[in-house]
């Protein structure tokens, strides 16, 4: 029974989207911004650039394959298989967001991933010309 003093024909409910338990700012997709996907995937790669910095540091070699080749140890290798696996996961999340629609975020994390390959050869060609 509706309340006496209502319009509303008995049996309908026009509730506003408010009470129904939904919020419009979360549903809208706008909620993580482009800076923030970006920030999140350049922070780890920084943390790699910088790891990189320091064992190109330690292991150096010039090799342009003539002569004798450069023997690096296991340890050398570790940053770029860091980043590959920051970079395929962060391409992968990227693609997801994508698909979810969330336009900002996503591509985002995607130029986080390409800026974070851009660090790593950045902090490996640093060492080259410093020595």
């Amino acid at each position: 029974m509706p309340h006496p003093f209502s319009k509303q024909p008995e049996g309908e409910s026009y509730a506003p989207p408010q009470s129904m338990g939904t919020n419009l700012q979360q549903n809208s997709g706008q909620k993580r911004s482009f800076m923030l996907g970006m920030i999140r995937i350049l922070a780890f790669g920084t943390i790699i650039a910088i790891y990189q910095f320091f064992n190109e540091l330690e292991h150096f070699c010039w090799n342009i394959g003539i002569g004798d080749p450069c023997k690096y140890p296991p340890e050398y290798y570790y940053p770029a298989l860091l980043l590959l696996i920051l970079v395929l996961s962060s391409m992968l999340y990227s693609l997801l967001q994508l698909i979810r629609r969330e336009w900002r975020y996503g591509v985002g994390v995607f130029l986080g991933g390409c800026l974070s390959i851009a660090l790593f050869v950045i902090s490996s060609m640093i060492v080259f010309f410093m020595n």
